[in-house]
């Protein structure tokens, strides 16, 4: 009888220490979960960059009659700014975008991706084109100069 109830406390015992809860395990991931401890390869990323400039720039815009800037990151619009809003100074995080255009990237099941961004003017001139990466739960920041 003894045997039955030890081999059926070790049966219990196994079987509760080896019950894992699945889901995404990487804290960076957009919906991480704490009480996950086996990665289901669900885990989604997303990005966030924020594009600024300062006096200088808005003077030179405005002085070649640019009057609104849209922003394109791999041919969709993603913002768009008057170009004689300009910053003193780069904003010190992503929430911090007055003056400044901040798109949020959906990274998919990738931690890093590299997208193409343009920003034209209102005539469709393209001013800046630039390959950016955007990084999982990271907040870039990029100044455009002339």
């Amino acid at each position: 009888m003894k045997k039955i109830i030890y081999a059926s406390l070790f049966g219990i015992i196994t079987l509760l220490s080896s019950c894992q809860t699945e889901g995404c395990t990487d804290p960076d991931a957009i919906h991480y979960d704490s009480k996950a401890d086996n990665d289901d390869g669900t885990c989604v990323y997303e990005g966030t960059r924020t594009y600024w400039y300062g006096e200088d720039v808005a003077q030179f815009l405005v002085n070649n009659n640019v009057t609104t800037l849209t922003f394109y990151i791999n041919g969709n619009i993603v913002g768009s700014c008057a170009a004689s809003i300009y910053r003193l100074a780069p904003p010190s995080n992503c929430t911090d975008d007055a003056g400044a255009v901040t798109v949020t990237f959906d990274l998919g099941g990738n931690t890093t991706q590299a997208q193409s961004v343009e920003i034209k003017a209102q005539d469709g001139t393209t001013i800046w084109t630039t390959v950016t990466n955007f990084n999982a739960n990271t907040c870039g920041i990029t100044e455009l100069t002339n």
